[in-house]
């Protein structure tokens, strides 16, 4: 890891108290620790300044605060969120907290080592390759995002999933490592047909049945091994030709083809500079990948960062810090999820009325504030069985 990541973040020792202001609203009312945990929403036109005024409010207020803060990028043009994210730090006093990371920046991430890394912590949950295959799930969804929520596809994402799950075991369990390349080789280089496998030459050929033979001599009795075993001999092989074409488009359309090409090869899968964990001491890492600028790389690039920090903050536990970790971002789509810990919250995403409209349709005026609350309660607020908002939605409403 580079020696200028290791500095402290944020030197000064805070006690994250709830009821702590960050910010004075009109009318008395306050914005305080423990309210930001609840996350929030601005509404508003095109142009209104929700950006340049909410938004920019609270995101200075958590950075003087000492928050940890993912920056997520949308727009790359001048000025672009990542200037925009490096203006607000320099307000803040806190232009030393930032790590900018993207294609220009020269920093890595290695994910699959970190998991390796956080499945040997005591506080791990769940096992490597199922977490290890989810990532990828979660990239194919980024780049191939599902059309009306289709059972089927659903189905290929799954098969995905699996696939990825028993490579792993084998790459993991023949190597004691993981790297892209090897789990890619694997699925590459899997048997298509149960003549390949009575073949002697092509079984000395392929990585697949190598390194499934080298992990069994390893852990004989391992029984996750042995389910590896039985899917690409017995199951994955006797596919039927279209059902194995799809799962394989999938995950090489869906995931691999970008992740095994830069710039996220060498941002998620080379050499390891930082960590998601770094916001745990107070960074400002800013993903400067911009989606308009570099459209599914952008979108692959910001999703994976946001779901890497969520696990971190998933698994804080046994780490010292109680700092609150927040992300700043442009509105996607109501479809990114907001992290759901303790301490951490999403900052804002501002909403125009239609686009909300257009995401769950256009309700009656009855149902108007319990559909909107209930979306924004799952996705950003700790309070999402209280009747409160629904109330205040009512009002705002009309």
């Amino acid at each position: 890891m580079n020696a200028f990541l290791l500095r402290h973040f944020f030197r000064e020792a805070c006690v994250w108290e709830p009821r702590e202001r960050l910010l004075q609203w009109g009318h008395g009312s306050s914005w305080t620790i423990g309210r930001s945990y609840e996350g929030s929403l601005h509404l508003g036109a095109s142009g209104s300044g929700k950006t340049s005024g909410g938004i920019r409010a609270q995101g200075l207020a958590v950075m003087r605060a000492g928050y940890g803060v993912l920056g997520l990028t949308v727009k790359g043009t001048s000025p672009s969120d990542s200037e925009l994210l490096l203006d607000m730090a320099r307000q803040a006093g806190r232009e030393n907290s930032v790590v900018l990371v993207g294609p220009s920046h020269g920093l890595g991430f290695n994910l699959l080592r970190h998991e390796m890394i956080a499945s040997r912590r005591k506080h791990f949950t769940g096992d490597l390759a199922s977490n290890v295959a989810a990532l990828f799930s979660a990239a194919a969804e980024l780049a191939l995002p599902r059309r009306d929520g289709k059972h089927g596809e659903q189905i290929w994402r799954q098969a995905v999933e699996s696939l990825v799950r028993h490579s792993v075991t084998i790459v993991f369990g023949a190597t004691g490592d993981l790297r892209l390349d090897d789990i890619v080789s694997v699925v590459r280089s899997a048997p298509q047909n149960a003549a390949q496998l009575k073949d002697p030459s092509w079984r000395r050929e392929s990585l697949c049945i190598d390194l499934l033979e080298r992990a069994t001599q390893r852990n004989p009795l391992d029984r996750n091994l042995g389910l590896a075993r039985d899917y690409f001999l017995t199951e994955f092989v006797n596919y039927p030709p279209d059902t194995k074409n799809s799962v394989l488009f999938t995950f090489g359309a869906g995931c691999a083809d970008l992740f095994l090409r830069d710039p996220l090869h060498s941002m998620f899968f080379g050499a390891t500079d930082y960590t998601p964990d770094i916001l745990l001491e107070g960074a400002i890492l800013v993903v400067d990948c911009p989606v308009l600028e570099y459209r599914e790389v952008g979108q692959v690039a910001n999703g994976l960062l946001r779901i890497c920090t969520q696990r971190v903050l998933e698994r804080r536990a046994g780490h010292p810090s109680l700092r609150p970790v927040t992300r700043l971002r442009r509105p996607s789509s109501l479809r990114t999820s907001h992290f759901r810990t303790p301490h951490a919250q999403p900052c804002a995403p501002p909403w125009r009325l239609h686009s909300i409209f257009r995401q769950f349709g256009k309700p009656s005026a009855e149902s108007l504030p319990q559909r909107f609350w209930a979306t924004f309660g799952q996705r950003s607020s700790s309070r999402a069985t209280s009747p409160k908002p629904a109330t205040t939605c009512a009002v705002y409403a009309g």
